[in-house]
């Protein structure tokens, strides 16, 4: 049973994986700890205790460009930079977001711009600190909660604002829309994995007590023991969507049946 178990959690985290590599949860940590800057063809720096240059790659970022002071790279189709001493994941997105809100928020312009701007900046500092392995169900509730409302002020801001911060609210506002379905899918799969480890763990505590009460001759408590096993299993098969898991569930169910159905004859003809 533990290996139908594991099977059914790496069929979500496959799941889990590509949804968060999609939209860029806990991208590399990328420590410059020194540059040394001649020409662009000699230049060369230390990233994470290794020396790189351009065009190398170093924990899944490719390094693009190298400058007196800081490095550009390239994640998937992201580009980031860097600045020596700085292992800060923040994302330029999320810096741009905060500077232009201030700087608006000076010149009084538009709330719902500056909300969009505050909400879309929160958004994308929570889901730079996430990772697939450690992202839990309020997490994911509070960045759909962060994007849910940027995309509610950006669509407010549009109405009131043009030229580039026209462009800038469509931007948000696109993205927000883009990410969001995404981010309640992994939600789902999240609640669909706690679901299935509370179901398999009590149907392993009452199979455990089932034979317990067996090796003390109860045949009462053992089979009411092991038919609350089923029913928790029944109810683990309900959250998987994969055919092959619930054939190897389905198998192990109909087999505690039977054993069930031994145990009440027994039982009736003590």
């Amino acid at each position: 049973m533990e290996s139908i178990r594991k099977q059914f959690i790496i069929t979500f985290i496959v799941s889990i994986v590509f949804i968060c590599l999609k939209h860029g949860f806990a991208q590399p940590d990328l420590e410059i700890t020194g540059i040394f800057y001649e020409d662009e063809a000699k230049s060369y720096a230390i990233v994470n205790g290794e020396i790189v240059k351009e065009g190398d790659t170093i924990d899944g970022a490719e390094v693009i460009e190298i400058t007196e002071d800081s490095i550009k790279f390239q994640i998937d189709d992201e580009f980031i930079v860097r600045k020596v001493g700085s292992g800060d994941k923040e994302s330029p997105k999320h810096e741009r977001f905060q500077e232009k809100s201030s700087i608006t928020n000076q010149k009084g312009d538009n709330k719902y711009y500056l909300n969009a701007l505050d909400y879309a900046g929160r958004a994308e500092s929570l889901r730079r600190r996430l990772s697939a392995d450690t992202i839990t169900i309020y997490d994911l509730a509070d960045l759909i909660s962060l994007y849910e409302h940027a995309e509610k002020e950006a669509g407010k801001a549009i109405l009131a604002v043009s030229g580039d911060e026209f462009k800038e609210m469509q931007a948000i506002r696109k993205e927000c829309q883009d990410t969001i379905p995404d981010l309640k899918e992994l939600l789902e799969i999240k609640k669909k994995i706690e679901k299935y480890n509370e179901y398999m763990q009590q149907a392993d505590q009452y199979y455990d007590s089932s034979n317990t009460y067996l090796e003390a001759r109860n045949l009462k408590e053992a089979i009411r023991a092991l038919n609350s096993s089923i029913q928790y299993l029944k109810k683990a098969l309900s959250v998987i969507t994969d055919n092959a898991d619930r054939t190897r569930l389905d198998s192990i169910i109909k087999k505690r049946e039977r054993e069930l159905r031994r145990l009440k004859r027994r039982y009736n003809n003590r």
